[in-house]
């Protein structure tokens, strides 16, 4: 029995297919060298091969940074400043809406990193 469900593994595929052309295009190629756009790739893997060991990873790589990142846009939004900086982009006019929104991938990920670790659990070869 698989232990990460098929529609979520084919809704993240499907976000994948939009993101990364999207990204390419507006940002490009070299933006897929931050760290936590590499663990959107890793994610994917991770979710079809149902491995811990590439959930560990990543949460132990990156959830820390998505947590904050996600701090730093809902303080801008709702205190109108950025506390720790990095997501002005967000807010930038000049960048397509659509094109920004697919940046919620950060809100996103540590919820999904936290998931992955419960249902697959930590492999202690992550760190």
């Amino acid at each position: 029995m698989s232990r990460v469900p098929l529609w979520l593994k084919v809704a993240y595929t499907a976000w994948m297919l939009v993101w990364v052309p999207a990204y390419w295009v507006h940002n490009g190629p070299a933006n897929f060298l931050w760290f936590c756009d590499l663990a959107s790739f890793v994610l994917a893997a991770a979710l079809w091969m149902e491995s811990a060991l590439l959930v560990s990873s990543q949460a132990v790589g990156v959830l820390l940074v998505q947590v904050l990142w996600t701090v730093d846009v809902a303080a801008r939004l709702l205190l109108g400043f950025h506390p720790i900086g990095g997501t002005q982009y967000m807010f930038d006019p000049a960048r397509p809406l659509w094109v920004r929104l697919l940046s919620l991938f950060h809100v996103a990920m540590p919820v999904l990193l936290v998931w992955g670790l419960w249902r697959l659990g930590y492999h202690r070869r992550g760190w």
